[in-house]
C-alpha cells in the first residue's frame, strides 16, 4: 500500500513541475514533509507549505487521478509512462526513506522491461535502497540537507577553467574549450574533477592558478540554477561562511558568477577524515587490540577536536549565526592539527543575545533576498539523528544556541558510543522520539564510557533548553576540566575516584607519605627488637627498666599485628582498585626485604621469625597475581622453609601449624599453574598431612575445614591436567557440599559464597567434559541462580562478581559443547565477557585474567558457530587470537599457550563448516604447531599428548583427497 501511495505521490510531483505550478525547491519541501506524514496526499501537503493554492492542489488532483486511469489503475505504470519524469527523480533521489528509494527503484527496472518508454540516457544512475545500508547511521533520514560529503562518492571530471562570468549551462564535452572569454581577460580557477554532491550544490577540486594553490569550488548542481530558492540559499550559505573567519570554519576566498548567472564560491580544499570516520575507526571491531591507555589516548584527541568544534560554533554565535546541521559528518579533520566545520548550507542568522551584544566584530546579517527567514514554522530541515528536539518540531523561533549546544552533545554522544543518539529506535517511530528527547543514555550502549563524560553529555542533549549548557563556550568548559583531570560540576564523583585523583595529582606526596610511613615501622620494629634486647639484660637491676621493657614489648607486639593487618589490607582490600597492582606489589617486597633485614638481625626473636614467612607468602601470592609465578614459586618456598625453622618456637602451635597448611596449598596451586604437576601433589599432600592432627583433635573447626576444601579446590586444577576428569568432578562435587554447608549459615562470609560458585563452575566444567551435558546444565543453572542473590547480597564483591561471571562462561560453553546454545546462554557469554573486562581493567598487570578473557571470546565464537553465525564467530575469535598472540611472544607459559592452542582449534573447525577447507587445515597446523610447544613447557601435563594425537588424526583426514566425486 505504501508503495502505490509512493508512486501516485511522485505522479503529482511531476505534473506540477511540467505544469511550473512548484520548483524544484518546493517539490524536496513536500516530499520530506510527506516522509514523516505518509498518508496524506502530496499535493495536500504542498497546499499546506503554501506552495499551490486550493484551486491548484484540486486541479493536481483531478488530472493525476484521470491519468492513473489511462493505465488501468496501475500508479507504477502511470509513473513509468511520464517522459520528464527524469528530472522530478534528480531532486528527490538525495531523500533518505526506503519508500521512497524502493518506488524509484523499481521505476528504472519497469522503464528498463516495457520497450518504447521514454527516458533520457544522460540521467544520473537512481541510488538503490541499499547504497547507504554499510553507514553506520543510514537508518536515520537526513532531512532536506545532507553534508557533501557524507554519502557520495568523487566522480571523475575533464579538468576546465573557470572564473567570473563564464558559462557553466553544463559539464565541458572532450575537446571544448577550456574557458571563454572573460572581462579579466585570464580565468583564475581551473576545474580538476568532481569531488562530491550534495543536496543542494556539488564540490569540485580546482586549481587556483593565480596561486598555484588546490581550492574546492562548490557551484549549485545543473537542477537547481533556474530556481530563484535555491539561488538564494547557495548564496546565504557563501556569504555566511565567508563571514565567519575563525581558525575553526573553513575560509571562503572568493565568490562569482558565470555568464549564466549561476554562482559560486572557492573555499580551501581540506585534506583528511571527517570525525565520523575517526569516530568508526575507534569503535570498529579490530580496536578491541588497542590497550586501555590507547583507547584513551584516542578518546582525548577527538574530545581536542570537539572543543575546537565549541570554539569555532561560539564564535559563529557572537556573529549571530547559528550552523543548525552539526554532526560528525561536517566536522574535517586536517592532518596537522586541524578542526574545521563545514556545510553552513542551511545556517540561520539571528541577532545577538546576552554578552554577545558585546562583541567585537558584526552581527553577520544576508543582503535582502538572502535571509534565512524562507524557513518557514513547521517545516523540518538539518539531520534528525542529531537534530534538537525543538528544530525537529519545526519550532523556528524557539532556535538559538542551545540548538547548536544540542548537536554538540550529539556528536560527544557519537564518540563515546559509535552511534547516533536514536540509533535502535524503530523508523516508525523515530520521528516522535526526537521531538520527545528519548535516547538511550551514553553508558547503557558504553558501560566503559566514563560517567563525567556522560554527564556532560546529557546536560548538553537535555530536553529543555534552560537545562542545557547556555552557550557552546561553557560544554567546552567542562570538557577541558574532563581532560585535564578536574572534577565537572555536573557529575559528583565517588569518594574513591576523588582519592585516586588526589593521589595522582600529588603523587610526590603521596609516595613520600608511604615511603616515610613504611620507614617509621620498619625502624620502630628495629628499635623495639633492639630496646627489647637491652631490657632482658638489665632486668634484675632495675624494676623501672622492666616496666619500660613490658611497655616495649607490648607496643612491638602492637605494631606487628599492624603489620600484618596492613599487608592482609594490601593484599584484599586493594585487590581490586584499579591501577593499584602496581603499589600493592612494590608494598608486598618492600615488606618482605624489611622483615627479612630483621630476620637476619635477630634470628632469636620470635615475632620476627613470626613475620617472615607471612611477609614471603603475601609476597609470593601477590607474584602470582601479576603472572610472576617463577618467582612466586621461590619466594613461596622460602616460607615454607621460615615456617619449619620457626614451628618449634612457636607459641602459638596450632596457628602455626595453619598457616604452614596454607602456605602448602597456595605454593600447589602455584605449582599446577607452573606445570610441575608431580610437586604440586606433593605440596597439596603436605597440606592435608600438616592439618591432619589439627582435625583429629577438634574435627568440627570450620577453620581447619575451610582449609581443607580450599586444597581440595586447588586439586581440582590437578586433576584435570592429569587427563582423570572423573576425579575432578568427584573432588569438585564434594567442594560444592562443604561450601554450601557455610553458605546457609549466618556466619558465611563473601569468600564462602565465591569458592562454592567457583566450585559449582568447576563441577559443570568437568561434567561437560565428560559428555553428561544435562547434569552440567543443572550445576550450572543451580549455581547462576544462587550467585545472582549473593551478587546483591554481598554488594557486587569483585570476588563474587568473578566467580559469577565464571559460571556463565562454562555454563556457555558447555551448551556450546553440546550443540545446542538457547538465547539465555547466548546472553550469558556477553554478560561474562563485560565482568571479565572490567577484572582486566582492575587488575592490568594479571595475565591471567587476560587469558580468561580471551577464553571468553573463544567461547563466543563457539556460540555463534552453534547456531550458525559464522561472520560473528570469526570476530570472536579474532578477539580472542589479538589477546593471547602477544601473550604467546611475551610470555610463552603453558597458559597462554594453551589458551591460543585452544582458539586456533575452535576457528579450524569453525571454518571448515562454513565451507572454508584449506583455510581450516590451516588454522589445525597452527593449532598442532602451539600444542608442540606447550608439551615442551609443561612435559607432566598427561591431557595434551592425548590431544595431539586427536588432532593429527584429524589433520590426515582433512587432508585426505576427496574420494566422494
Amino acid at each position: 500500500m505504501e508503495s502505490r501511495l509512493t508512486d501516485r505521490n511522485l505522479i503529482a510531483g511531476v505534473m506540477a513541475l511540467q505544469l511550473n505550478c512548484i520548483t524544484p525547491t518546493q517539490l524536496i519541501a513536500g516530499m520530506q514533509a510527506w516522509v514523516f506524514e505518509k498518508e496524506l496526499p502530496l499535493e495536500d501537503l504542498l497546499l499546506r507549505q503554501q506552495s499551490i493554492s486550493a484551486e491548484t492542489c484540486d486541479f493536481i488532483k483531478s488530472i493525476v487521478s484521470k491519468y492513473i486511469e489511462l493505465y488501468g489503475g496501475s500508479a507504477a505504470q502511470s509513473l513509468a509512462s511520464l517522459s520528464s519524469v527524469d528530472d522530478m527523480v534528480e531532486s528527490v533521489k538525495d531523500l533518505v526513506d526506503p519508500d521512497l528509494q524502493a518506488s524509484i527503484s523499481q521505476l528504472v527496472k519497469t522503464r528498463m522491461a516495457t520497450p518504447g518508454t521514454p527516458s533520457r540516457e544522460a540521467s544520473s544512475p537512481v541510488p538503490s535502497s541499499d547504497a547507504t545500508a554499510g553507514m553506520p547511521w543510514a537508518k536515520l533520514p537526513t532531512i532536506l540537507i545532507e553534508s557533501p560529503l557524507d554519502n557520495q562518492q568523487p566522480d571523475e571530471l575533464p579538468a576546465r577553467e573557470l572564473e567570473a562570468g563564464e558559462s557553466r549551462s553544463g559539464v565541458p564535452q572532450s575537446g571544448e574549450a577550456a574557458s571563454k572569454p572573460v572581462k579579466s581577460g585570464k580565468p583564475r580557477f581551473r576545474i580538476l574533477k568532481l569531488h562530491a554532491k550534495g543536496g543542494l550544490g556539488q564540490v569540485s577540486l580546482a586549481e587556483d592558478c593565480e596561486f598555484q594553490r588546490e581550492v574546492a569550488l562548490k557551484e549549485l548542481q545543473p537542477r537547481f540554477r533556474g530556481d530563484p530558492n535555491s539561488r538564494a540559499r547557495f548564496l546565504l550559505e557563501g556569504k555566511v561562511t565567508g563571514c565567519l573567519e575563525h581558525p575553526g570554519i573553513v575560509p571562503v576566498y572568493s565568490l562569482g558568477a558565470t555568464e549564466a548567472g549561476s554562482p559560486f564560491y572557492v573555499m580551501r580544499f581540506i585534506r583528511g577524515d571527517s570525525l565520523k570516520e575517526a569516530i568508526d575507526r575507534l569503535h570498529n571491531a579490530n580496536s578491541h587490540a588497542l590497550s586501555l591507555d590507547e583507547r584513551r589516548l584516542t578518546l582525548n584527541k577527538l574530545l581536542r577536536r570537539l572543543i575546537d568544534v565549541c570554539n569555532a560554533i561560539e564564535y559563529s554565535h557572537s556573529r549571530g549565526v547559528l550552523h543548525r546541521d552539526l554532526k560528525p559528518g561536517n566536522i574535517m579533520l586536517g592532518k596537522y592539527g586541524e578542526t574545521l566545520v563545514v556545510d553552513w548550507g542551511i545556517a540561520k542568522t539571528i541577532g545577538k543575545k546576552g554578552n554577545q551584544e558585546q562583541a567585537e566584530e558584526p552581527t553577520v546579517t544576508p543582503l535582502s533576498g538572502e535571509g534565512s527567514s524562507a524557513t518557514q514554522d513547521g517545516s523540518v530541515i538539518g539531520t534528525l539523528a542529531f537534530m534538537s528536539p525543538e528544530q525537529a518540531r519545526g519550532e523556528i523561533d524557539a532556535l538559538g544556541p542551545t540548538s547548536d549546544v544540542f548537536c554538540l552533545g550529539a556528536t560527544l554522544y557519537s564518540i563515546l558510543t559509535g552511534q547516533a543518539p536514536y540509533e535502535r529506535i524503530a523508523r516508525n517511530e523515530l520521528v516522535e522520539a526526537v521531538r520527545k528527547c528519548r535516547y538511550a543514555p551514553p553508558r547503557d550502549l558504553a558501560p566503559q564510557a566514563p560517567p563525567a563524560l556522560e554527564a556532560i553529555c546529557l546536560k548538553a542533549m537535555s530536553p529543555v533548553q534552560a537545562n542545557r549548557y547556555q552557550s557552546a563556550l561553557e560544554l567546552a568548559e567542562d570538557l577541558e576540566l574532563f581532560l585535564n583531570d578536574e572534577p565537572v560540576a555536573v557529575y559528583r564523583e565517588p569518594l574513591r575516584q576523588r582519592a585516586f585523583r588526589w593521589i595522582r595529582r600529588h603523587q610526590t606526596l603521596a609516595t613520600t607519605t608511604a615511603s616515610v610511613l613504611a620507614a617509621t615501622l620498619v625502624a620502630m620494629l628495629i628499635i623495639g627488637v633492639l630496646v627489647t634486647r637491652q631490657n632482658t639484660i638489665l632486668t634484675t637491676k632495675n624494676n623501672e627498666i622492666s616496666k619500660q621493657r613490658d611497655r616495649l614489648d607490648k607496643n612491638l607486639s602492637l605494631l606487628t599485628e599492624l603489620s600484618v593487618r596492613l599487608l592482609l589490607e594490601a593484599e584484599n582490600g586493594l585487590a581490586n582498585i584499579p591501577e593499584a597492582d602496581n603499589f600493592r606489589t612494590r608494598l608486598m617486597e618492600k615488606s618482605f626485604a624489611a622483615h627479612k633485614t630483621l630476620a637476619e638481625d635477630n634470628p632469636d626473636d620470635f615475632r620476627i621469625a613470626e613475620m617472615l614467612p607471612k611477609s614471603a607468602r603475601y609476597s609470593a601470592n601477590q607474584l602470582a597475581r601479576v603472572s610472576q609465578r617463577p618467582l612466586a614459586d621461590q619466594r613461596m618456598q622460602f616460607s615454607i622453609d621460615a615456617q619449619l625453622k620457626y614451628i618449634p618456637l612457636a607459641p602459638e602451635p596450632k596457628k602455626a601449624r595453619m598457616l604452614l597448611a596454607e602456605t602448602y596449598r597456595d605454593h600447589g596451586t602455584i605449582l599446577t599453574a607452573l606445570g610441575k604437576l608431580q610437586a604440586a601433589t606433593t605440596a597439596f599432600d603436605k597440606a592435608i598431612e600438616t592439618l591432619a592432627p589439627l582435625r583429629e583433635a577438634d574435627p568440627e573447626n570450620s577453620s581447619y575445614r575451610k582449609i581443607a576444601a580450599h586444597t581440595d579446590y586447588g586439586r581440582i586444577s590437578l586433576e584435570n591436567d592429569r587427563g582423570d576428569i572423573a576425579a575432578a568432578e568427584a573432588i569438585a562435587r564434594r567442594c560444592v557440599e562443604e561450601y554450601l554447608s557455610y553458605c546457609e549459615t549466618p556466619k558465611g562470609t563473601f569468600v564462602d559464597r565465591a569458592y562454592a560458585a567457583l566450585a559449582m563452575s568447576a563441577q559443570g566444567l568437568a561434567l561437560d567434559d565428560l559428555k553428561r551435558h544435562e547434569e552440567a546444565r543443572v550445576v550450572f543453572t543451580t549455581g547462576i541462580a544462587k550467585t545472582r542473590q549473593w551478587v546483591t547480597l554481598d554488594q557486587r564483591d569483585p570476588n563474587v562478581m568473578y566467580a559469577y561471571a565464571r559460571l556463565l562462561h562454562w555454563n556457555a560453553d558447555g551448551a556450546a559443547k553440546g550443540g545446542t546454545v538457547s538465547e539465555e546462554e547466548s546472553q550469558q557469554i556477553d554478560e561474562a565477557i563485560a565482568l571479565y573486562e572490567e577484572r582486566c581493567k582492575n587488575n592490568p598487570l594479571s595475565i591471567s585474567f587476560r587469558v580468561i578473557l580471551a577464553g571468553a571470546w573463544r567461547t563466543r565464537g563457539k556460540v555463534h558457530r552453534v547456531r550458525s553465525e559464522f561472520p560473528p564467530a570469526f570476530v570472536a575469535f579474532e578477539n580472542s587470537e589479538a589477546i593471547l598472540r602477544p601473550l604467546k611472544t611475551s610470555e610463552a607459559n603453558g597458559s597462554n599457550l594453551d589458551g591460543l592452542q585452544r582458539t586456533l582449534e575452535e576457528k579450524a573447525e569453525t571454518l571448515r563448516a562454513n565451507g572454508q577447507p584449506q583455510e581450516a587445515t590451516a588454522a589445525l597446523k597452527e593449532s598442532i604447531n602451539v600444542l608442540n610447544e606447550f608439551i615442551t613447557v609443561e612435559p607432566e601435563n598427561l591431557r595434551k599428548p592425548k590431544l595431539l594425537q586427536t588432532l593429527k588424526q584429524r589433520l590426515e583426514e582433512w587432508e585426505m583427497p576427496d574420494t566422494s566425486m
